[in-house]
């Protein structure tokens, strides 16, 4: 007898593997990100694991959702890139590639042409342009040129079509330049200003006319002293100094072009104002004539009147003086009256010896002399011979 069983057989899919596309090769131009769309076809037995990654290309590439078949994709710079999307379903791993070629808008060079400058009278600018570019177009090199937009005289580079070369100005005055930068298809420009200042002028100085004045009495200046400010930076210094005369000048400022000024003796001085920018000096010179005090005669004094016995030396005290102008004092004795002569010892000196050769009365005069002007006083002297009586006295005496 035969027994039969029923045997229930389960037929199991057999896994085909995916059909897998990256998607259709791209050329953009210059966006910030590319969609990437891929395909993919499966029996759906298992979850499927995707990866997109770069395989080549000059810069890198950034996959908001690299294990996504649909995502976006931004790059760091312009060209051709091979990307490759990977599907896995578990068992079995596809692949696929696609070219994108990114390309971006060509832009005019970034040009700097440097920091304004302010140089000197003569001197050269030194120019230091800067470009930078996106290297498009392709194989292009870029060309610089310098040119005077503005200015009152001619500009001449010592390198036109080099960024860094130097200019130099024929006048002086304010001047913009432009540096432009080409790439063949764009232009890119920038420009500065060069001032070039006037040559330094040495600084002038005006003390004024020439003065006159009495010793004693100050003199004052009030100079003028101008500059031209250059060389820039530097400050302007002045100073007095004497440079002829016959005594000792004293300054109430000798660095300031106002100031007083004394002077120890009479005659003719002459005096500098000087002022120098640390480059370069200018100079005045004034003439002062200082007139000694007006001349006063000599003061004589010939002495107290003397009455005495006769025989006797007559000692005179007589006295001279004067101001020293304008020549040497003298001094000298002589008889205005009396019954005989007179003797003196040294007629000259105020201080002397007077001989008489007879008794009576004599008046003596001492005189003073300085070369100009002259003064003079006398003195009574009485002798009384024998047996005479002394006379009445005399007054006092007065100068002539």
């Amino acid at each position: 007898m035969s027994t039969a069983e029923l045997v229930t057989i389960e037929v199991v899919g057999v896994n085909d593997g995916a059909e897998i596309s990256a998607g259709a090769d791209q050329e953009r131009t210059a966006p910030e990100a590319i969609l990437l769309a891929g395909e993919v076809v499966d029996d759906g037995d298992v979850p499927l694991e995707f990866l997109w990654e770069k395989v080549s290309g000059p810069g890198e590439i950034v996959f908001e959702n690299p294990n996504a078949a649909h995502t976006m994709a931004s790059y760091t710079a312009s060209g051709s890139y091979v990307l490759k999307l990977t599907v896995v379903d578990g068992e079995f791993s596809l692949a696929d590639e696609i070219s994108v070629t990114i390309t971006r808008p060509n832009e005019a060079p970034h040009v700097s042409a440097g920091l304004d400058q302010v140089i000197s009278a003569g001197g050269a600018a030194a120019l230091e342009g800067t470009a930078s570019d996106d290297g498009l177009p392709q194989g292009s090199a870029l060309t610089a040129t310098w040119r005077k937009l503005h200015g009152p005289g001619m500009v001449t580079f010592a390198n036109g079509a080099s960024l860094a070369t130097t200019a130099t100005f024929s006048e002086q005055g304010e001047y913009t330049l432009q540096l432009l930068v080409s790439d063949s298809q764009f232009t890119g420009a920038d420009t500065l200003k060069v001032t070039a200042l006037a040559p330094n002028q040495a600084p002038t100085v005006a003390i004024g006319s020439d003065r006159e004045a009495d010793l004693g009495a100050g003199v004052s200046f009030i100079a003028n002293v101008s500059d031209d400010g250059l060389p820039s930076g530097n400050g302007l210094s002045v100073g007095w100094v004497k440079v002829s005369g016959p005594g000792e000048v004293f300054f109430s400022d000798a660095f300031s072009a106002q100031t007083e000024v004394n002077f120890s003796a009479a005659g003719s001085y002459v005096l500098r104002l000087s002022a120098d920018d640390g480059e370069l000096s200018g100079q005045d010179e004034v003439l002062v004539t200082i007139m000694p005090p007006p001349n006063l005669a000599p003061i004589v004094d010939a002495g107290h009147d003397q009455t005495l016995p006769f025989f006797l030396s007559v000692q005179l005290a007589g006295q001279v003086s004067d101001d020293g102008q304008p020549a040497a004092l003298t001094s000298n004795w002589s008889m205005l009256s009396g019954p005989g002569s007179v003797t003196f010892t040294s007629s000259h000196e105020p201080a002397t010896t007077a001989t008489f050769t007879e008794p009576g009365t004599y008046v003596l005069q001492l005189t003073g002399h300085d070369g100009a002007l002259s003064a003079s006083d006398q003195a009574t002297i009485i002798l009384i011979g024998e047996n005479q009586s002394p006379p009445f006295a005399v007054g006092p005496h007065h100068a002539l």
